[in-house]
């Protein structure tokens, strides 16, 4: 026999025939195997070599061993000192931000770290007025009051600063204004 290659259905045909001489070939796989036999030259050819093959080993009489074939047990894969060591500090990491993130969720807004810059606590209405002012800010422009001038002159005279003020820190927090 030639060595070339076969196509795909060859190759599936050569499985077929090793599972008809043990007898666990299907109906189906039997029935396509039949088809393809008929059809094809080199496969027909290959299963009555591996027929005769087959069946003269079986005609013989099993041999006695002079020592038995003794199969040595899978070795155990030990773990590598540097791998564990690995691991132990990517378990170490996961737990301390883990620790750090759920302590720093429970404190409130008066307890922050010196040096971090302390977030205001405003109403909720007052948030889109506070983003306007950083933008007008971020923009290179001067935030204007919304308000009437009656309302600025009956409002305590620090409310328009405080405005000012925070939307100061929230321009230093986040940056120079964008040009």
């Amino acid at each position: 026999m030639a060595l070339r290659p076969q196509p795909h259905t060859c190759d599936r045909a050569r499985e077929w025939v090793s599972l008809r001489l043990d007898d666990e070939i299907s109906e189906l796989e039997d029935a396509l195997l039949d088809a393809h036999l008929r059809s094809c030259g080199a496969c027909r050819e290959y299963e009555a070599g591996v027929r005769r093959a087959v069946l003269a080993l079986r005609a013989r009489p099993l041999e006695r061993m002079d020592e038995p074939i003794v199969v040595a047990g899978r070795r155990r894969a030990l773990p590598r000192p540097g791998a564990v060591a690995s691991v132990a500090a990517v378990v170490a990491a996961v737990v301390g931000a883990t620790t750090v993130l759920s302590t720093q969720a429970t404190k409130g807004p008066a307890s922050h770290s010196p040096g971090s810059v302390p977030v205001a606590s405003v109403p909720d209405d007052q948030d889109l007025k506070q983003l306007r002012t950083l933008r007008m800010l971020q923009l290179g422009g001067r935030p204007s009051s919304r308000r009437s001038p009656a309302a600025v002159s009956s409002a305590s005279p620090s409310a328009g600063a405080s405005e000012v003020l925070d939307a100061a820190a929230a321009v230093d927090a986040f940056g120079p204004p964008a040009k």
